[in-house]
């Protein structure tokens, strides 16, 4: 035997005699031991490590997802904040066009800067009446219209 066999080889007892109940029990080396219940130990093994990675997938993914939820959270916000400060300048806006349209702004602009002046009489026209004639009765189309706007009438009332 060389030395480097001699050093693995494990050292024996010498053989006693046992009693007669007791099985006889020999010693396994280190490596038998481990390949036996290696197959046990590496499916345990890899049960937790895929467990794990599973686990820290999910916490990242619920901390991205919690991340894009407050960020179109803080995007909702300023689009709230921008409607609002546009909904109070239309309301400005509208007070402003109704100021405009008052009846006595109107006016004073027109005396004012237009220099118009209120009339003294105010008259109304209104067209005259117009009776249609009868298919038996011929009449000019040209008096017709004549009389409808007071045409060919003298100051008397005479034609």
């Amino acid at each position: 035997m060389s030395t480097a066999t001699a050093a693995r080889a494990p050292a024996r007892a010498p053989e006693r005699s046992r009693p007669a109940g007791r099985p006889q029990l020999r010693l396994v080396e280190r490596r038998q031991r481990r390949t036996r219940h290696q197959p046990r130990r590496s499916g345990l093994r890899l049960g937790i490590t895929v467990t794990v990675v599973i686990l820290f997938a999910s916490l990242f993914g619920l901390a991205v997802f919690h991340t894009v939820l407050v960020q179109g959270q803080a995007r909702l916000d300023r689009i709230d904040a921008r409607v609002a400060s546009q909904e109070a300048r239309a309301q400005e806006l509208r007070l402003q066009v109704a100021g405009l349209e008052a009846p006595s702004r109107i006016v004073a602009e027109a005396r004012g800067r237009l220099g118009m002046v209120s009339p003294a009489e105010i008259t109304y026209l209104m067209p005259a009446p117009t009776v249609p004639a009868s298919p038996t009765e011929e009449v000019d189309s040209g008096q017709q219209l004549d009389d409808a706007l007071g045409v060919g009438e003298d100051v008397g009332g005479t034609r």
